[in-house]
């Protein structure tokens, strides 16, 4: 499972398919096709929870997140180029 956490409004939006925006609108991103893939833009970081974690997990368990480097599995869109920077 995949977050998006805006920093300019501090909103956690859990992303999907389709796009996904924050409260105050700067903030963008969803999965591509292969729902393991993430596109994003604006003022945020993309924090993961592992799948298997987050399904099994029980009331007053700690478990760990984690912010997604961007390297692997997402692709942040510079907005006002419309291209992509990293892959």
């Amino acid at each position: 499972m995949k977050l998006m956490h805006c920093t300019q409004c501090n909103d956690v939006v859990s992303l999907l398919r389709e796009e996904r925006r924050c409260r105050c609108g700067k903030a963008w991103g969803h999965y591509l096709s292969d729902d393991r893939v993430v596109e994003y833009g604006g003022p945020c970081r993309i924090i993961g929870i592992r799948d298997r974690e987050f399904l099994t997990a029980l009331p007053g368990e700690d478990h760990i997140w984690f912010v997604i480097p961007e390297l692997h599995n997402i692709r942040r869109v510079d907005n006002a180029a419309g291209r992509t920077k990293k892959s």
